[in-house]
């Protein structure tokens, strides 16, 4: 019975991994085919297009112009981080300073606050800058997918 469970959570863990692969590749390089993450990926087809098309319906990743470099054939349409619409909020504690900061899905600040460091109870401080970040978020309206917070 517990080996079912281990074959599950491996399982989970691969494709948390594979879409981490595809979507750091469309990051890197910008704009990409489909046939680029095969190459570049090692995965295969059927996977590559699952995972891009959950990417697709989620609003992460858009299908844009046909690649007219390709001299015959059917042109590969190209893949590319759809940024509008999604966004991440960032907490960085640091010992005098923390920095609070909304970014694009790519990491690109939009907007950018620092604090002073407040020698308060840890549960209280917490609460004071989610506050601030919350404050932060109203002008933007998109998606929010997460929020790192790192010590």
């Amino acid at each position: 019975m517990a080996d079912d469970r281990m074959d599950v959570g491996n399982s989970n863990l691969l494709k948390r991994l594979n879409r981490s692969k595809i979507l750091s590749l469309i990051l890197e390089r910008g704009t990409v085919s489909r046939s680029e993450l095969i190459r570049h990926s090692g995965l295969n087809q059927s996977t590559i297009s699952r995972i891009v098309d959950e990417f697709i319906k989620a609003g992460l990743v858009h299908e844009h112009s046909k690649d007219e470099s390709v001299p015959m054939g059917r042109k590969p349409a190209n893949l590319s981080i759809k940024k509008e619409g999604k966004i991440i909020g960032v907490i960085i504690i640091n010992p005098s300073i923390v920095d609070i900061a909304v970014c694009d899905i790519t990491g690109s600040v939009l907007k950018h606050v620092k604090l002073q460091m407040d020698k308060d109870e840890p549960e209280n401080l917490l609460k004071i800058y989610a506050a601030k970040l919350r404050e932060i978020l109203v002008p933007f309206e998109a998606d929010l997918m997460g929020v790192g917070v790192t010590v």
